[in-house]
């Protein structure tokens, strides 16, 4: 049963946050004194968007805390978790300022600060969520007066197509203080790139890094052997064998697990398995066995892309690219390859 099932929210509420004065300084955030309250439409649209967001598994990644001390956000969770609802307001704008301490430049724009508690799980577990929501434009219906007209709005928060906001979920483990599991919902994150996600709010706001999740694992051992195939002194017919051998590893073999030395020992000559291995250690892939989860590489692996250096690239679909690829010789600078199929149109 998934931990996000039957999510309930208990208590609401808002501040806003800015972005950094002209000289970088520090613009005091406007606090929310009162809990919200939302009518049960609204409450049912925003645990709709906190689970959405927590069971993205693209954009959405486990994470391990790394700062719990005293005024940290882990800090006021640990009080904010278990307080009187009459103090979750007042005691909750110590995140407002964390969060615009976190925001050290310009280029971060303010918006506002959403904390919620609630349960969530079949075990009712407490949870508490920070989300920061950018604000944007739009406009909305209004035929209230019997006609229909449209009026524009300025801060409209949290909408269904809305990118612009990140989610932090802290969801009580167990009774030992401070004691989460921590999940952190950005858009940047992406299926191949999970660090590019807004270091300020996980990790300077949230205290948090990543974990060395099955499918974060995956990813780098995909990115890391990729980079040691690419740099290996071999003639090119032979790299192209080698990267279709590591998507016959990760995509074709049914082993539930990968490991450097297995794939060494499969693939790769004698002489160059001591040059992987030593590259995989230096990046700090473990050397044990990690379960395979390819939720990271699914569009990595879904197509596969010939570059030459005459600027001609060709692309084609990895799982069957053998069967409509067949690369012969390279030969005075030209590579001899034959296509299945026949030319069907120009782009």
């Amino acid at each position: 049963m998934s931990l996000f099932e039957f999510l309930n929210i208990n208590e609401t509420v808002a501040h806003e946050v800015f972005k950094r004065g002209i000289d970088k300084e520090l613009v005091t955030p406007n606090m929310g004194k009162d809990l919200i309250t939302f009518d049960a439409p609204s409450t049912s649209t925003l645990q709709e968007r906190i689970v959405n967001a927590m069971t993205n598994d693209t954009h959405c990644i486990e994470m391990s805390i790394i700062n719990s001390s005293s005024g940290s956000t882990v800090g006021c969770v640990n009080t904010l978790i278990s307080c009187d609802f009459k103090e979750f307001a007042e005691l909750s704008e110590t995140l407002a300022h964390n969060l615009s301490n976190a925001q050290q430049t310009r280029r971060i724009p303010g918006g506002a600060l959403i904390v919620i508690r609630g349960v969530t799980g079949s075990e009712r577990k407490s949870f508490l969520a920070v989300i920061k929501a950018e604000m944007q434009e739009g406009f909305i219906k209004d035929s209230s007066n019997g006609s229909i007209t449209i009026k524009h709005l300025s801060d409209l928060l949290l909408t269904p197509q809305q990118r612009l906001y990140k989610m932090g979920l802290f969801i009580k483990n167990s009774e030992k203080v401070g004691d989460y599991r921590v999940f952190v919902y950005d858009q940047t994150m992406t299926a191949n790139e999970t660090k590019s996600a807004a270091t300020y709010f996980y990790s300077v706001f949230l205290g948090c890094s990543f974990s060395p999740t099955d499918k974060k694992l995956t990813s780098d051992f995909y990115n890391h052997t990729l980079e040691f195939l690419n740099e290996l002194d071999v003639d090119e017919e032979k790299r192209l064998d080698l990267k279709t051998s590591l998507y016959t590893y990760l995509k074709v073999s049914n082993s539930t697990t990968i490991k450097t030395s297995d794939f060494a020992n499969q693939y790769l000559e004698k002489k160059h398995k001591p040059l992987y291995e030593s590259h995989m250690e230096e990046k700090s892939f473990p050397k044990q066995a990690v379960n395979k989860d390819l939720t990271f590489l699914k569009n990595k692996l879904r197509r596969r892309k010939l570059k030459f250096n005459s600027d001609v690239k060709i692309d084609a679909p990895q799982e069957n690219f053998s069967d409509l690829i067949v690369i012969e010789k390279f030969h005075n600078g030209f590579t001899e390859l034959k296509v299945k199929g026949s030319i069907c149109g120009n782009e």
